[in-house]
């Protein structure tokens, strides 16, 4: 009887714990898309903004600023962050050409000119660059025809008018050009200015760049500017 009234007990611990119900395990919450396109954003932007500050701006290919600015645009087209991004990959581009200007790496210049275009925000800045570029194209050429007038059989040189009003570097190199003639020649010059001051100035320049070499010649007044080599007094 007493194995028999166990077994009963058991049996009935059995039914009253089949019939309590089981502490459901926590509901893990399911991600939205927009928080898991939030950190897609945020790991974007980190990384762009490292890519930015090592100069890695638009290359290399898997690995730079603009890419990651523009994917996060992609999916969040009013993104201020990336587009800020953007403006800031402009201003170094515009930086770097600046730079490459200053050093007459016209080629360099053209290179980060694209790039800058390709973002496509830099507006007025890129614009100045771009005009600054032409500029500097100009002098070099006027410097390159005045270089060569000066290698050539001509006797002559004209010397324009701008470039005498504004004693700048156009005249500087015009003027270096023909010291270093004279030092290989030996011939004399005539110089032939606008005025007796212009005449002065002209000659006390040239004779600078002359170190150690006695400029000969004489100074004229004319209508027009010139420089005329002639032969050695020696």
């Amino acid at each position: 009887m007493l194995i028999r009234r166990s077994l009963s007990v058991v049996a009935l611990l059995g039914l009253l714990g089949a019939c309590v119900p089981m502490t459901p395990a926590p509901v893990v919450p399911v991600q939205s898309e927009l928080e898991r396109q939030t950190l897609v954003i945020n790991r974007l932007l980190r990384q762009a903004e490292r890519a930015l500050r090592e100069d890695r701006l638009m290359s290399p290919a898997a690995d730079n600023a603009y890419d990651r600015f523009q994917a996060v645009l992609q999916m969040r087209p009013d993104n201020s962050a990336a587009r800020t991004g953007l403006q800031l990959i402009v201003m170094r581009y515009i930086e770097l050409g600046r730079d490459a200007l200053a050093r007459q790496r016209m080629a360099d210049v053209e290179r980060y000119l694209a790039r800058a275009e390709v973002v496509g925000l830099g507006g007025e800045l890129v614009d100045e660059l771009r005009v600054q570029r032409d500029q500097q194209l100009v002098l070099q050429q006027r410097a390159a025809e005045q270089q060569a007038l000066l290698v050539d059989d001509r006797s002559r040189l004209i010397l324009s008018p701008s470039a005498l009003n504004d004693r700048g570097q156009p005249l500087q190199q015009q003027l270096q050009a023909v010291a270093e003639r004279i030092e290989s020649s030996h011939e004399s010059l005539l110089i032939v200015a606008r005025n007796d001051g212009e005449g002065r100035w002209l000659y006390k320049q040239i004779k600078t760049l002359l170190v150690g070499y006695r400029l000969r010649g004489d100074i004229r007044i004319g209508k027009t500017a010139y420089l005329e080599f002639l032969p050695s007094l020696d």
